[in-house]
């Protein structure tokens, strides 16, 4: 596993819809 490989993977933890991080869900990045 690379290092980006590593990044998506808990990006994608953090913005889980049912387990993810409260506060990460909710920015928009706008």
């Amino acid at each position: 596993m690379n290092a980006i490989e590593r990044l998506l993977g808990i990006m994608k933890t953090l913005r889980d819809p049912q387990h993810g991080c409260p506060w990460d869900r909710e920015q928009t990045f706008a």
